[in-house]
């Protein structure tokens, strides 16, 4: 309570964050904690909550006592992700699902696997639960074999999460008071780096699009093209479960690798249309940059928007230039 005092009064207080990457030992704590939580802060109209849950490829050890030893041994035969995750939704009933996964690994271009499969996980439960999901977003390196993101890293690791129907970015991280990680928004004296300007470009496109997507409904996506390559022979896959080959008015589209989120907005259709690469496909034989034509079933009319502003649009098509991790959000009617 006096540690709150000085803050919760703070018209920039939006809430705690009880525990990052906990496991499943601690959740009876954390379930107990947020109520003492909700009891001091009672007074200072609805605040979250809220807990940041482990990745998929965090070990099963991880998944349960989060911190170990050689000698802890897991109680049960298995400890699944899954099971992890619905663990964390039945106890703690989480008023918004946050997790993070890093996928920005080994030198540029090369990618880490299991990005899109996380994610679906996260959106299925959330979606059940009727509540928004919440993802970070790399800025840094913090362990070895993670690189700092490039503009088209950053751009594409936003875009896409967006696409999937994310309602909440996170950046990993702000500033690193201790300076043993590289590539945060601020260095250890609070100047802005590099990273500061990366991250407010892709703020101002988020900035932008908020209005539509913090309204809307993720009914899923439609993958045309290539998907990203994870090195120089492989590839990111993404659940066939979350796929859709046509939304609404939008019978296909032509693209050399395009990754088009697919919503309910209040009624109307919007579409989240994302380059979905970060550099030149040399197997492929594709650029960095792409050209996404939107095929309507009928003349329509609509509008996009974007960091640069609303156009409007009508007819049976529509082209989108789009450079390396960018995006365009696509309303129609």
């Amino acid at each position: 309570r006096s540690a709150l005092a000085p803050v919760m009064h703070h018209e920039s207080f939006a809430g705690i964050m009880l525990s990052d990457e906990p496991g499943r030992v601690m959740y009876e704590d954390l379930t107990e904690s947020r109520g003492i939580f909700e009891s001091v802060l009672a007074d200072t109209s609805e605040k979250l909550y809220h807990v940041n849950l482990f990745p998929t490829y965090a070990t099963e050890k991880q998944l349960w006592f989060r911190s170990y030893t050689d000698e802890d041994v897991l109680p049960v035969e298995s400890y699944t992700y899954e099971q992890y995750l619905n663990d964390f939704m039945d106890m703690y009933d989480p008023q918004v699902l946050s997790y993070d996964f890093y996928p920005i690994q080994g030198s540029f271009p090369e990618l880490m696997g299991g990005y899109f499969e996380n994610m679906s996980v996260i959106r299925k439960a959330a979606l059940e639960a009727n509540i928004p999901f919440w993802v970070y977003i790399q800025t840094c390196s913090f362990a070895s074999g993670q690189r700092i993101s490039t503009e088209a890293d950053l751009m594409w690791n936003v875009n896409t999460c967006l696409a999937y129907g994310a309602k909440g970015i996170q950046y990993f991280c702000g500033v690193n008071p201790q300076g043993n990680f590289t590539g945060s928004m601020f260095d250890v004296n609070g100047n802005r780096t590099e990273m500061y300007d990366l991250v407010k470009k892709a703020d101002e496109m988020i900035a932008a699009v908020d209005e539509v997507l913090m309204c809307s409904r993720s009914e899923g996506v439609i993958v045309e093209g290539i998907m990203p390559l994870l090195n120089e022979t492989d590839r990111m896959t993404l659940p066939e479960s979350d796929r859709l080959q046509s939304y609404r008015q939008l019978t296909g589209a032509e693209a050399n690798h395009a990754l088009i989120g697919c919503f309910d907005y209040d009624g109307k259709t919007a579409l989240y249309v994302v380059n979905n690469a970060i550099a030149a496909d040399e197997e492929a034989g594709t650029a960095a940059e792409d050209e996404v034509t939107l095929r309507f079933a009928e003349n329509v009319f609509g509008y996009t928007l974007d960091a640069a502003g609303k156009k409007d649009f009508s007819g049976n098509a529509l082209t989108l230039p789009l450079g390396a991790g960018e995006a365009m959000l696509v309303v129609i009617g």
